[in-house]
């Protein structure tokens, strides 16, 4: 149970990432087991980042396009990771969540977010996104207390496992 609420304040857009080089994008559509991976702007100063949810990505057609949602194994609707590719090899959307999700038995992690970025291959040939941008709110929270981040500066990947 909690008790206290801490806010850990904004972040005044910095220090966004970006890449370099962009990979070259790959029209592969991601499906299968991925990780998740939340990376909270540096000037947050949340404890415990990175932090990794294990997933389960489908890709699927609709009339609006191809689609990605990702779901907890757990099933459920607790997490919210709707993305479109607006163009090959890119993805854009909705990152978030409806309740806490469990990342230990003593913590938790809330989303507030929309995201972006490329998809790429990984080592084993299937793809993956890696760096992408997000902005939001982060909240990390513990058997005492909650701590939320407010950014532009925010990155996500989803990597397969």
């Amino acid at each position: 149970m909690m008790v206290a609420l801490a806010g850990c304040g904004s972040d005044d857009g910095g220090d966004r990432p970006t890449l370099s080089t962009p990979p070259p994008s790959v029209s592969l559509p991601l499906n299968g087991s991925y990780d998740l991976v939340i990376v909270p702007a540096g000037a947050c100063g949340l404890p415990a980042a990175p932090y990794v949810l294990q997933v389960d990505v489908t890709s699927f057609t609709t009339a609006a396009g191809i689609e990605l949602r990702a779901t907890l194994p757990s099933g459920g609707d607790a997490l919210t990771l709707d993305m479109l590719y607006p163009v090959t090899g890119r993805l854009q959307g909705a990152l978030s969540t409806r309740t806490q999700v469990p990342l230990t038995a003593t913590t938790w992690l809330r989303l507030r977010n929309t995201g972006s970025g490329i998809v790429s291959l990984s080592d084993d040939g299937r793809a993956e996104l890696l760096n992408g941008t997000m902005a939001g709110e982060v909240t990390f929270s513990d058997e005492v207390s909650a701590l939320t981040c407010t950014s532009a500066n925010h990155s996500w990947s989803l990597g397969a496992r």
